[in-house]
């Protein structure tokens, strides 16, 4: 049927008749008997009005639950994708940010229309979902350059991501030539090598300038040339020590001993 159309019928009908958009419309019994009804379905509703000679106009109009915008806000280096611009209060929302190249989602933002925050749960999956409030909102999302993703093997979903991030940024920590390889056990060499980068970082310390350093241990030709000038400064500084005049350079280190080893460098560096 259309919009102001006239329905007339040619014979007497008893059934009811569903109508699920909104439409409005005659029905012209001409003389037969119609005795079932015009009913809105799912969320449309009907209203009649008074019979005019055989006619009787109907109306079918939405009546179901009101719903609210969803608008996103342009943010620099992510786009912004909901699942749903049109919502009903309590129905729940579905962001997916989609970050520049380098970039990472620090945080999607929801506000609503009266500029209180709306809660936002982030998934742990590249989305983020959030309760419709009974109010139009606007999504958007802040971003930072994200140094970990320069290594495929860093899981930016786990809890060491904003620490791996921080590392690398201040050039605490280096990749190996298979990645990050966060999951790996340092060794006493490379302990040596981040404390003697942090020191850099800081302004701190480090040799300037020519300088030699002769190493007192049995098997300083096993330290890697990369680690040498660390080593030899954690050892002039007493941070790491030897054992039996052997640095070890590839042994692990236990709780106790890196202990040890940070209390001493924060004392140095009081």
């Amino acid at each position: 049927m259309q919009d102001d159309q006239t329905i007339t019928l040619n014979k007497n009908c008893d059934k009811d008749v569903n109508v699920s958009r909104t439409v409005k419309f005659k029905l012209d019994t001409d003389g037969k008997e119609f005795t079932g009804e015009i009913k809105g379905s799912g969320y449309y509703a009907v209203t009649k009005g008074e019979p005019d000679g055989t006619t009787v106009e109907y109306t079918v109009y939405y009546a179901g639950p009101y719903t609210y915008s969803v608008k996103t806000e342009a943010a620099e280096n992510v786009e912004l994708k909901v699942s749903a611009t049109s919502v009903p209060a309590g129905e729940t929302v579905t962001v997916t940010p989609a970050p520049a190249e380098n970039y990472h989602v620090s945080a999607v933002t929801v506000t609503a229309a009266n500029g209180k925050d709306v809660e936002v749960t982030d998934n742990k999956d590249g989305t983020y979902t959030f309760k419709m409030p009974a109010s139009n909102v606007t999504v958007t999302a802040t971003t930072y350059e994200c140094p970990s993703l320069a290594f495929p093997d860093i899981d930016l979903t786990q809890w060491y991501h904003p620490y791996t991030d921080y590392a690398i940024a201040h050039d605490l920590m280096v990749g190996t030539d298979l990645g990050f390889e966060p999951n790996d056990i340092i060794n006493r060499e490379q302990m040596a090598a981040m404390l003697y980068f942090y020191e850099q970082k800081l302004g701190a310390g480090g040799f300037t300038g020519d300088w030699m350093f002769n190493l007192p241990y049995d098997d300083a030709a096993d330290i890697s040339d990369w680690a040498f000038e660390a080593v030899a400064w954690c050892t002039m500084k007493e941070v790491i020590k030897g054992d039996n005049n052997k640095f070890n350079p590839a042994h692990t280190s236990n709780r106790a001993q890196l202990a040890t080893i940070l209390s001493l460098y924060d004392q140095l560096t009081k």
